[in-house]
């Protein structure tokens, strides 16, 4: 199945892959519909306040990559979506280009090793910690409880810089 690349409204993406996803469902043309990707990145980003967030956005806005056949039928159900404009038309994109454009880390470095970070969700809320480890989508932060350090695996999303 090629794969395409469809205008949709920016700041909107989300919404309209799951636009795409439901309309495919509903025309019950999900055989000739492999996936709709939204590839996005996570960066930290500094509030004025001062407290760092860490924000996921699309890698590219305004646009949604479709694994899917080229069909009327398939056509007609992503069209149909409110948040959809059109499809590119041009040449036909490699599966190598876009794996490589789903896969690239393009993130910012979040957390160093050695840092200090505050858990904000969880179990572990209002504790402080520092990073020991990184992994692809946890950090371990090596904590006290009951005055001895205890290493645990956070969601990057459930920490924040001191």
């Amino acid at each position: 199945m090629p794969w395409q690349v469809w205008r949709v409204w920016t700041g909107k993406e989300k919404q309209a892959a799951e636009q795409v996803r439901v309309s495919v469902k509903a025309l019950q043309a999900e055989g000739k519909v492999r996936q709709v990707v939204l590839p996005t990145i996570v960066e930290k980003r500094r509030r004025k306040s001062g407290q760092q967030v860490i924000v996921e956005r699309p890698k590219f806005p305004g646009y949604l990559l479709v694994e899917a056949d080229e069909d009327d039928e398939v056509f007609r159900a992503i069209k149909g979506s409110p948040l959809v404009f059109f499809r590119l038309s041009g040449e036909e994109i490699p599966d190598s280009e876009i794996e490589h454009a789903i896969s690239q880390q393009t993130s910012i470095d979040l957390f160093k090793i050695g840092d200090t970070v505050n858990i904000k969700d969880g179990a572990f809320k209002g504790v402080t910690g520092r990073v020991v480890d990184k992994r692809d989508d946890k950090l371990v932060v090596e904590i006290k409880i009951l005055g001895r350090p205890t290493n645990v695996e956070i969601d990057y999303d459930q920490v924040e810089a001191c």
